[in-house]
């Protein structure tokens, strides 16, 4: 590869950017501009992966139904339905999502919601657990 080639497929390095995500929202936008990348970066799987994944859009969006889709493509109504979310709008997965935006389950705050009391203990798979 000639050196200014080289430099056209560089991404630029973290410390340039105020932050990871920024980062990774440039790299993210190199690679689109770059198409070529992804043949560099993915795996033959990884390729047949998002174009099934690009398909099962396709097909959502033209109302067909979500058995017919995973029969034809041979893909987990798991899968159709993961698509169908990220193609939500505002939809943040468990992970991209904080530890304090989490909604949390029952019986994990302090406040005991039978009796309305505060508690000092939280209920854990291992039983009580006290707080302090």
């Amino acid at each position: 590869m000639k050196k200014q080639e080289r430099s056209r497929t560089k991404v630029s390095p973290v410390q340039r950017h105020s932050s990871c995500a920024a980062w990774e929202d440039a790299a993210w936008r190199f690679v689109l501009a770059h198409p070529e990348i992804i043949e560099l970066l993915c795996t033959a799987r990884e390729r047949k992966d998002l174009s099934a994944r690009a398909e099962i859009l396709n097909r959502l969006h033209a109302r067909v139904p979500q058995r017919r889709i995973a029969r034809e493509l041979s893909v987990s109504r798991q899968t159709i339905n993961a698509v169908k979310k990220a193609a939500e709008a505002g939809y943040q997965s468990y992970r991209e999502r904080g530890k304090t935006e989490r909604k949390r389950g029952p019986g994990r705050g302090m406040l005991d919601h039978g009796s309305g009391e505060i508690r000092n203990y939280v209920k854990t798979k291992y039983g009580r657990v006290r707080t302090y």
